[in-house]
């Protein structure tokens, strides 16, 4: 079994995920939000075709039991692409450190190597631009 990512597979997720993010309200609980996220891929099967939206539903379903490599790495990717809105935020608005409970949130929960590196990188400008203020 090839150890490569399907790069098919992680960016299907990745449009699926931007579909269900337009529907995201961040305080609702784990359950509300599943909820809506299949009610959300449910409609979209509807607009694009049985085949293609089983497709993503399966997709859905597999990125939510987080059992495959793909799985995981898009994970990260959600993860990491939600504190780097937050940086950029607190950057832009010259409000450093105010979005902290995004990063406490996701503190040890990285698993890809490449992606790890990343956030090393982000935690390190984010570092610095704290000290400036």
């Amino acid at each position: 079994m090839s150890q490569r990512l399907c790069q098919v597979t992680c960016t299907a997720w990745q449009s699926c995920h931007f579909c269900l993010m337009m529907m995201m309200v961040l305080t609702e609980t784990d359950e509300d939000k599943h909820q809506r996220e299949v009610a959300a891929i449910e409609s979209f099967r509807s607009l694009v075709g049985q085949k293609a939206g089983t497709e993503m539903y399966d997709l859905f379903m597999e990125y939510e039991e987080q059992k495959t490599k793909e799985a995981k790495v898009v994970k990260d990717l959600d993860k990491f692409d939600m504190i780097l809105q937050a940086f950029e935020y607190e950057t832009d608005q010259e409000r450093p450190g105010t979005l902290e409970e995004f990063f406490k949130s996701t503190e040890g929960k990285f698993t890809h190597p490449k992606i790890i590196k990343l956030i090393e990188q982000l935690y390190k400008e984010r570092g610095e631009k704290l000290k400036s203020y």
